[in-house]
């Protein structure tokens, strides 16, 4: 039998793993909350927490790619005190520096968490994701193996992408 000599032509890059981190912050007057959510799965992206009930960080290991950022920040004396972003994020590893570019952010600020789930605007997995803030004292609780419908998650991006600005109080303005 002849020797076969085979070069491949399209070998698939290998696929660098980025460790990435969030946080959450549970006390009186700020709580705060940084999530990754998977574009491929169509979910929150379950990481390790690292911390205690008060704060902590949130270790993800990531390929290379895009996912949508999710931040949440509550400051009792802010006005209006509650603000959720969302952003289209570019993840990469080269030489093993992990870079994260910002592609589009959404912004939703509100004083009412109530106004947040009967404004038809909003998306399900922001009411998910506000709902996810820790309380006082608490960690984090998210429904990691909600995967949203292809609607909701096409709506989400659009929404992400158009760099949507919502402020309670200023809709028909």
């Amino acid at each position: 039998m002849p020797e076969q000599n085979c070069t491949c032509q399209n070998q698939v890059p290998e696929r660098r793993i980025c460790e990435v981190r969030g946080y959450y912050q549970g006390t009186t007057n700020i709580r705060r909350l940084l999530v990754y959510y998977s574009i491929k799965n169509k979910k929150f992206i379950r990481g390790y927490i690292s911390g205690t009930r008060i704060s902590g960080s949130i270790i993800y290991r990531l390929y290379e790619g895009t996912y949508i950022r999710f931040n949440a920040e509550y400051w009792s004396k802010s006005d209006p005190p509650y603000q959720l972003e969302a952003c289209l994020v570019k993840i990469k590893c080269p030489d093993n520096r992990m870079t994260i570019e910002n592609v589009a952010c959404a912004v939703i600020k509100y004083r009412n968490p109530r106004w947040l789930m009967q404004n038809p605007q909003i998306l399900p997995q922001f009411f998910d994701f506000a709902s996810a803030i820790p309380a006082y004292h608490r960690y984090p609780s998210i429904d990691f193996d909600r995967v949203y419908s292809e609607e909701e998650h096409n709506k989400l991006i659009e929404f992400i992408q158009k760099c949507m600005y919502i402020v309670e109080g200023e809709e028909n303005e």
